[in-house]
């Protein structure tokens, strides 16, 4: 190749580069000099993924959710304590209200009035009488759980009674004709028969029905 040929590629080298970069953006070419019409990779573009947002999301409500489930829990606790307290103050009121005064024991199937028994409530009416009060005197009849007739049904009863409701109606009023008698106002007593109920002792021995066949006095504040 002659020195003339050599130096004339050399001069037109530039002349062909710029052509061939006029003719990439004249075509519509990628700046790489890709034309657009072949097909190119595409670059992954970075994205923020939506994962991180909605998996915090789902954590504050989770956390919403347990808070709230805790709070409904406390107030279910507290409602409670509320109550209990509200029971025992009512008992507490209760128990201030009604005095238990005194307890006469009924041998079984009878509702007569002893002598010493009578005695005694001559006593506790004069001291009822002795001052000014605002009480009133409940007399409550009990019994065991021995049914009429007995746990066989075939025992003859000592009364003509046919339900033991009846029958401790009965000490019940035998009690209060006895506050009666000795000078309690009649507006002042009040006797009921609670049959065989309240038990305060064991009916399975006769130690325990003893107790249960009863007559309880109370003092009641009006």
């Amino acid at each position: 190749m002659s020195k003339l040929r050599v130096s004339l590629i050399i001069l037109l080298l530039p002349l062909f580069s710029g052509c061939a970069a006029i003719d990439a953006f004249l075509f519509d070419a990628y700046p790489d000099g890709t034309p657009i019409t072949q097909d190119r990779p595409q670059q992954a573009e970075h994205v923020a993924p939506a994962a991180d947002e909605s998996t915090g999301d789902v954590a504050l409500r989770d956390e919403a959710a347990a808070l709230r489930e805790e709070i409904k829990q406390q107030q279910a606790a507290l409602a409670a304590m509320k109550q209990k307290k509200a029971a025992e103050e009512a008992a507490a009121a209760a128990a201030v209200k009604e005095q238990l005064w005194v307890r006469i024991a009924f041998k079984s199937g009878q509702t007569a009035v002893t002598s010493q028994t009578r005695r005694t409530i001559k006593d506790l009416s004069k001291k009822f009488l002795a001052q000014p009060r605002t009480q009133t005197i409940e007399v409550r009849g009990y019994c065991d759980d021995e049914p009429i007739g007995g746990y066989s049904g075939k025992q003859r009863s000592a009364h003509s009674f046919d339900s033991q409701v009846a029958l401790s109606q009965a000490r019940a009023s035998a009690i209060a004709a006895e506050f009666r008698n000795a000078g309690i106002p009649a507006e002042a007593i009040h006797a009921q028969g609670f049959g065989a109920t309240d038990f305060i002792a064991d009916n399975a021995t006769v130690e325990g029905r003893n107790k249960n066949r009863r007559v309880d006095i109370f003092l009641v504040e009006n």
